[in-house]
C-alpha cells in the first residue's frame, strides 16, 4: 500500500489471523445476490483468495472466518468458521464479539473480507510492539474518488494525531480531515 502506515500490535510475532466475512455487501447491488462480498473476483480471483495468499505469505499460519450471508459458499476454504445469524441486523462489532473465544487464544490480526492488501503489510503489522495496530493508506482518496462518483456519501472519518486514532467510522465531513 504506497503511502500507508502502519502502527503498534502485540509485542511478538503474531501468526493468526481472523477475516470478517459476515455481510453481504449491499453496496455491490446484483453482483452479490447469489454469493458473499468476498467471493467477488479481481484479476480474475475471489477477493478472498487474494486475503488468503497476502496473510499466507506474510506469515500467517492459523486463519478463522467470521461467516454471515451465504456461508454455505464458505466452506469449501475449510477454515476455522464463526457465523453471525444476525449479520443483516449487526455490525462488526457484533461479528467480532461471534469469535471473541477464538480471539481470546492469541494475538491476531483482524481483517475486512473486501479489502485487497499486500503480504508486506502483513508482516509488518505481525511484529509491530504496541497492542493494537492498524494499517491505513493515505492515498485513500484517489481511490476512493475512482470507486464512487460522490465519494463522500460514503466515506467514514478516519483521524490520526500523535499516533492515536481520535475520529473512526463517523459519517464524514469535509473529506479532506480524513487521514486514511
Amino acid at each position: 500500500m504506497q503511502g500507508g502506515r502502519s502502527f503498534g500490535t502485540s509485542t511478538m510475532s503474531c501468526n493468526r489471523a481472523l477475516i470478517l466475512a459476515a455481510g453481504r455487501g449491499s453496496r455491490a447491488g446484483h453482483l452479490t445476490e447469489d454469493r458473499p462480498k468476498c467471493l467477488l473476483t479481481l484479476g480474475g480471483r475471489p477477493l478472498l483468495d487474494w486475503q488468503l495468499t497476502a496473510l499466507k505469505e506474510g506469515g500467517v499460519s492459523e486463519i478463522g472466518l467470521v461467516t454471515g450471508y451465504r456461508a454455505d459458499q464458505l466452506a469449501v476454504y475449510g477454515l476455522p468458521s464463526f457465523h453471525n445469524s444476525l449479520w443483516s441486523k449487526s455490525n462488526i462489532v457484533a461479528s467480532l464479539l461471534v469469535a471473541s473465544g477464538w480471539l481470546e487464544q492469541g494475538s491476531s490480526l483482524v481483517a475486512y473480507s473486501d479489502i485487497v492488501y499486500h503480504s508486506d503489510w502483513v508482516s509488518r503489522l505481525r511484529i509491530c510492539i504496541a497492542d493494537i495496530a492498524i494499517a491505513y493508506d493515505t492515498l485513500w482518496r484517489e481511490l476512493w474518488e475512482e470507486r464512487f462518483e460522490h465519494p463522500e456519501i460514503d466515506a467514514e472519518s478516519f483521524r490520526v494525531n500523535g499516533g492515536l486514532v481520535q475520529d473512526l467510522g463517523k459519517k464524514a465531513a469535509p473529506l479532506d480531515e480524513i487521514q486514511g
